[in-house]
């Protein structure tokens, strides 16, 4: 039985296996649009697909009102909220004035009286505080920014008020954040493995809470005895901490904000370390990093570079 058609023979069929069908010139012409027209659109979607967030919109302006506010917001923050801080430090530690906030500007601050020593007042809902009950601003005896303890609550309110003026990208801050928490663990337990059992007298103002992180034989006066250091009395008691430690063989720490007359104190000791204050925004854990770097080559080098560290 043939399956051929009928009037058709075996070597016709071979010669044209493929059925052709006629088509208008109108249609040609849409088909040859479409051959060029398709690979167009489809390298459009592509472009906005991969692009289109990067180019959305300018970065949030958000105003700090302290450094350590602005390198923990700065990390936070990331691509998407470009930080700018009041204040900075100076080579000697010391606060200064460097900018001012517009008028609509969105500013964030530690709590109400930071706001106020920065001479921030409530205005058309554009302040945004990190703790909305006053905890006494930001002192400087053991900085709450250099507390591993109390850092990931910090991290999450400022989460929460970056998000507050860009919600669009709450999920990139949050992953920001998660970030931020395992940078965090990770260098304490690094600098865990470099000073471990380190024997330490503690005289730093700002610093102290993070080197404790990493060392079991932390040697700290109490606040109260600090205050009283700070403010030139019971300095016999000082000076029998020091004659102590050296006795014992303890690096003294003490760092940019550490007051003149207790560094003057120390700096004749051979076993005296004075930690820098970050330089001009520094990565947060880089200079976390290098803290636990600066006291570990101490140990290692006693009175290397005059019994100070500096960048």
């Amino acid at each position: 039985m043939s399956l051929l058609p009928p009037g058709n023979s075996v070597e016709e069929t071979r010669e044209s296996p493929i059925v052709k069908t006629k088509c208008s010139p109108a249609r040609k012409h849409g088909v040859r649009h479409c051959r060029w027209f398709l690979p167009i659109v489809f390298a459009l979607v592509v472009f906005f697909a991969f692009s289109g967030t990067a180019i959305s919109k300018e970065p949030v302006a958000v105003w700090v009102t302290h450094p350590w506010l602005a390198m923990t917001a700065r990390f936070i923050g990331g691509a998407y909220c470009s930080i700018h801080s009041i204040h900075a430090w100076d080579e000697s530690g010391a606060l200064r004035r460097t900018g001012n906030p517009p008028k609509d500007g969105v500013i964030l601050a530690f709590d109400p009286s930071d706001a106020k020593e920065s001479g921030i007042t409530e205005r058309n809902g554009k302040v945004m505080l990190l703790y909305k009950r006053n905890l006494g601003g930001l002192n400087d005896l053991d900085m709450p920014f250099l507390d591993p303890a109390t850092l990931p609550f910090i991290g999450l309110r400022i989460l929460k008020n970056i998000s507050r003026v860009d919600p669009e990208n709450y999920a990139y801050y949050q992953r920001r954040l998660a970030e931020f928490s395992a940078r965090l663990d990770s260098t304490v337990l690094v600098g865990r493995q470099m000073l471990g059992a380190t024997r330490l007298l503690d005289l730093s103002w700002q610093v102290g809470r993070w080197i404790q992180a990493a060392t079991s034989d932390l040697i700290r006066p109490p606040v109260e005895v600090k205050k009283s250091w700070g403010q030139g009395r019971d300095m016999q008691k000082l000076d029998l901490a020091i004659g102590e430690a050296e006795k014992q063989g303890w690096l003294i720490l003490c760092d940019a904000w550490t007051p003149e007359h207790v560094v003057e104190r120390v700096r004749t000791s051979s076993s005296c370390l004075i930690l820098p204050a970050p330089s001009a925004k520094q990565d947060f854990f880089l200079y976390l990093y290098d803290l636990y770097l600066l006291v570990w080559n101490s140990v290692r080098s006693p009175g290397a570079e005059e019994g100070t560290a500096q960048y």
